[in-house]
């Protein structure tokens, strides 16, 4: 793996770690055309699993996934 591998993925994964919530869940959408840094925008927050009705589905071009506290991932078959 190359030095700009590893500085992309770093750059992804403290993205993804910033978007933890200090409390409940949010929605993240990912925008897989996007490079790491600029690929994640929050959505919405809740304070409960059960207050998401439902997440939108996901496209070839990006996804959304719903991420609690812990970083525990959350798909459309998980909720």
């Amino acid at each position: 793996m190359t030095d700009d591998d590893q500085s992309n993925m770093s750059a992804g994964r403290r993205e993804r770690e910033a978007m933890y919530p200090d409390q409940g869940y949010i929605l993240v959408r990912i925008d897989y055309n996007s490079p790491p840094g600029d690929a994640l925008e929050k959505v919405a927050t809740y304070e409960s699993l059960d207050e998401i009705g439902s997440i939108p589905s996901d496209t070839d071009w990006e996804g959304y996934v719903v991420y609690d506290s812990e970083g525990n991932a959350y798909s459309n078959e998980d909720l």
